[in-house]
């Protein structure tokens, strides 16, 4: 099942056992957990034990700094919102969450690796993992640079598939469809709960965010992240070994690079090949079977092109003839070879057109 769905930066497909956790509440336990009869209760319980999963996935130091919300892009510009009128740097390879509100609140764009950071700013934004080529980024060193600033890090890209440690960490977005819960439920740590509310209504989450708690979805993210504490290991060596056999079969091919530098998520490949448009080659291995992505799925229906490839440095004729593979716990590495071996034979069709 979803052997050849390579598109799991996007989104994964919810793991079995966490349908079959969360299916109770649904019809079972269908109490609202601002209640106080048993169903209420019922359903607050399975929140806490949630909220208890979910700050051991981040090693976090007590589970009420953790706020259950739709996703990291809620997280995200919960945080920034809060910093709107002091001053806020980014890096150039973010999310479109937060490079959109640089764009309207005029924040600071800086490089990531820089020796060290201006001091005047009140507020840092950093990916841990770049959605589109896989980059990873030192936080901790980060962390280190900004002294008494505070950090946000998201962590879309790497919680419940990287060891990722709140430690000394201010704010952490996550989202839990990127593994194997549903999509639409998400968390934001925060390290000294002081942010204003985001949503104002019912004094849901601890009265930080108003609205009426996915019962549903809560249980299921909690699952997903005690399941992604028991197999990250395997996760991680099973990604690196389908990403080196996809690897191996694109260096074959002529005209070909791997983008983004430095140490890289075993969960992502993104490859540019010269000569050919991305977007047909993507349709072909959809025809083939296989999901693919040009990018991040958040931007795909935008013609601008990657904010992330243009920050890399990648000129037109190497943007144009990009696609990204992110591997996730379904793949089989006879479905990574098939992959491999057919995206060598588009590009070669495609080029003698």
């Amino acid at each position: 099942m979803h052997e050849r769905y390579f598109d799991n930066a996007a989104t994964t497909p919810v793991d079995p056992r966490v349908v079959a956790e969360m299916l109770p509440y649904f019809t079972e336990f269908p109490g609202n957990a601002a209640t106080i009869h048993h169903y209420g209760q019922k359903a607050r319980a399975a929140l806490d034990l949630a909220r208890e999963r979910v700050a051991a996935l981040i090693q976090a130091e007590d589970s009420s700094q953790i706020t259950f919300l739709s996703g990291s892009s809620e997280g995200n510009n919960w945080v920034l919102g809060n910093y709107k009128d002091g001053k806020v740097a980014i890096s150039p390879y973010e999310h479109s969450s937060i490079i959109k509100l640089a764009k309207r609140d005029g924040f600071t764009v800086l490089p990531p690796f820089e020796e060290c950071l201006p001091e005047d700013f009140d507020i840092v934004a950093l990916m841990s993992v770049n959605n589109e080529v896989g980059t990873i980024f030192d936080t901790e060193l980060i962390r280190r640079r900004t002294k008494s600033r505070n950090l946000l890090v998201d962590v879309t890209q790497s919680a419940g598939k990287l060891p990722t440690i709140a430690g000394e960490i201010d704010y952490i977005s996550a989202s839990g469809h990127k593994f194997y819960a549903p999509k639409g439920v998400g968390f934001l740590y925060q390290k000294e709960v002081n942010l204003k509310p985001y949503l104002l209504g019912g004094g849901q989450e601890m009265g930080r965010r108003g609205s009426t708690a996915n019962v549903p979805g809560i249980v299921a993210l909690g699952a997903a992240a005690a399941i992604a504490i028991d197999e990250m290991e395997e996760r991680m060596a099973h990604a690196a070994s389908l990403k080196a056999i996809v690897f191996e079969a694109i260096s074959k091919i002529s005209d070909s690079q791997i983008n983004g530098p430095g140490e890289k998520s075993p969960y992502v490949l993104n490859a540019s090949f010269k000569g050919i448009h991305g977007e047909t080659l993507l349709i072909e291995l959809d025809q083939a079977g296989y999901c693919c992505s040009s990018g991040a799925a958040c931007s795909s229906t935008s013609k601008e092109p990657s904010s992330v490839l243009v920050a890399l440095g990648l000129t037109p004729e190497w943007m144009r003839g990009t696609i990204r593979v992110s591997f996730g716990k379904f793949n089989t590495p006879q479905a990574a070879e098939d992959l491999g071996r057919d995206i060598t034979r588009i590009v070669e069709k495609l080029r003698s057109l």
